[in-house]
This record gives C-alpha cells, structure tokens and sequence, in this order.
C-alpha cells in the first residue's frame, strides 16, 4: 500500500514525486529511509514518459546535475515504483544512465546467472533459502559503490529484501556492545570461503574458484601457470587475503577486512560487511564451534575476529 506526499513537498528528483511506503524510517538528520517515489501526475500520464528511453535520458540529467547523489546521500536508498521496467535489459539501460562505473564480480562465492549488460540474478539458491542481512561484497576490499534490484517477479508473499542503514546500525552496536565494536575495529573480521574446483549445481555458494578468481586464464594455461593467475587475482583484490589449495583443486580463501567503513561523501561510518550472513550460515549448519564441520564434514567456519594468520594455521591441524 502506497500513498502520495503532499503536493506542497518538492519533488525529489525531476519526473518523480514522493510517496510513502510501508516499513518506512526517520534517520538522526530527520531524513525519511528509504525514500520512496512514482512517476509524477504530469509526467505519468504523458507518453513522453512511457518508455524506458525516456527514463534513461532523465536519469542522465539526474546523474549530470549531481542530483540523484545528492538524493543519495540524504536517503541511503531509493526506491522507485511504476517506471516502465520489463526487462533486464529495461533496467539495464536505465541505470547505465546513471553513469556509474560497473564493479568488478571478482572472488564471488555466490553463482549469478547474467541476463543483461551487469544484470545477473541476485543467486541461483532455492526460493525458500533464508539469506542474513549483510553488505554486497562486504567480504572483500573491492566493492560497488552502488547496488540496485529490481523485482522481475513479486512474490505474493514474502520475499522482500530489507534493507537497513548501516551508519544507524553502528550508533546502536556503540551503546548497546561497545567492546565488540573495539574489537572489530581493532581487528578486523576474517571469512572463510571455499571455491569448489567446479561449479556446483543447486547451492547458492557453488561458484567454482575459476569463475570467482579465473579472468586472467587462457585457454592452454597449464595448472601451475593456472593457480599462479588465481593468486595473483587474490593479492590484487585483496592483499591481506591467505589461501589453502585443496587436493581436488578446490580453494579457500581466508579474507580479512574492516568491520567498518566510512561513506565516501557524508564522510559517516557505519557497519560494512557480511557477519551476520556468514553467522546466520555457520548456525544453522551447527559450525558455529571447532572443528566447525558440518554433518557431512564440509569445514565452515563462522567469521572470526582474528588474525588470519591465526585460522590459516588451524586449517592446517
């Protein structure tokens, strides 16, 4: 259910007008999170409007005029109803005109079907998978800078996609555990993920160590010159990173990053990364203790507040 702002309100960006939407927020500067807009009355029910092309050109002018930033960084997030989106290649076309630079899927453990030009499925698991919130690439040192969904199919019930505001999130962890905030920031977080040698079907965490870490293999590449390209791809993407190479040509890789990370323009700090996913997983495979094997003795441990140092020596035990 959806209502209209009052008209007295200005617009937020050209073309747009605000609504309401429920599971709405006020954050501590007074700005509504997310905020939430439709085509405005003047520009819905013109054709000018009622193609994606159309968009694209506006969001163009959004982009050039350091608006949609702006908007940005007040808000944290968008979220935009009615627009003519039918297609991956729709929505495409309309955030490339955005101008926004594409983020290298690089060292993914997650398989994501492509359908368009830097579109792909959010995951190949089941529709019932229950994923933990967390941040996109919050495991690694290279991430997007931005992150847009767009829902191809809604579902009836369920499958919503929360989303929260991780400079909020931060301000409650200080006040309510404020000794673990030292020690992440102290710290760090380290994963540890696993690139089976192959792609594996019906897991949402089957991306094989070629697909997460192969761009710079060639067609002849012998395996030492192989794994000699994938380690260099680690070290590029993240030098604090360690790995262990399984016999069957499976990978794990132990990343270590900050807990925390500041906004590039509001210059605000807030909660970065993937701990609650990666917790939620270790639990409900009951790894959340050593060995941290699951039953059918997949080693997955939960994210560590260690040195990586520390874990690589425990794999080896």
């Amino acid at each position: 259910m959806t209502s209209t702002v009052s008209e007295q309100e200005a617009s937020p960006l050209p073309g747009l007008q605000e609504i309401r939407v429920p599971g709405q927020r006020t954050l501590p500067s007074g700005a509504v999170f997310p905020l939430a807009a439709s085509p405005s009355a003047s520009h819905d029910g013109s054709t000018a409007r009622q193609t994606i092309s159309a968009w694209a050109n506006l969001g163009r002018q959004w982009s050039s005029s350091g608006k949609l930033q702006e908007v940005l960084d007040k808000h944290g997030a968008i979220i935009l109803r009615d627009l003519p989106v039918e297609s991956a290649q729709d929505f495409s076309e309309f955030l490339h005109s955005f101008g926004w630079t594409a983020h290298e899927d690089v060292g993914n453990p997650v398989k994501r079907n492509v359908l368009a030009k830097n579109v792909a499925k959010a995951n190949e698991g089941p529709p019932d998978l229950y994923i933990a919130a967390h941040s996109e690439f919050g495991i690694s040192s290279i991430f997007p800078s931005h992150i847009c969904f767009w829902g191809s199919a809604v579902a009836e019930e369920g499958g919503e996609t929360p989303v929260s505001s991780g400079a909020v999130l931060l301000q409650r962890l200080q006040k309510e555990t404020p000794e673990f905030v030292k020690d992440l920031l102290n710290k760090g977080v380290t994963y540890t993920i696993y690139h089976p040698p192959s792609q594996l079907t019906g897991d949402a965490n089957g991306n094989g160590v070629r697909a997460a870490w192969g761009s710079k293999i060639q067609p002849g590449d012998d395996e030492e010159t192989t794994k000699s390209k994938i380690e260099g791809e680690i070290r590029r993407i993240s030098p604090e990173t360690t790995w262990k190479w399984q016999e069957d040509g499976g990978l794990f890789t132990m990343q270590r990053t900050p807990a925390f990370r500041k906004h590039p323009n509001t210059g605000a700090e807030g909660v970065f990364g993937n701990i609650s996913s990666y917790y939620v997983g270790s639990k409900i495979m009951g790894t959340l203790e050593p060995p941290y094997l699951t039953s059918t003795g997949f080693y997955k441990p939960p994210p560590m507040v260690r040195d990586p140092l520390a874990l690589m020596l425990e794999n080896d035990k």
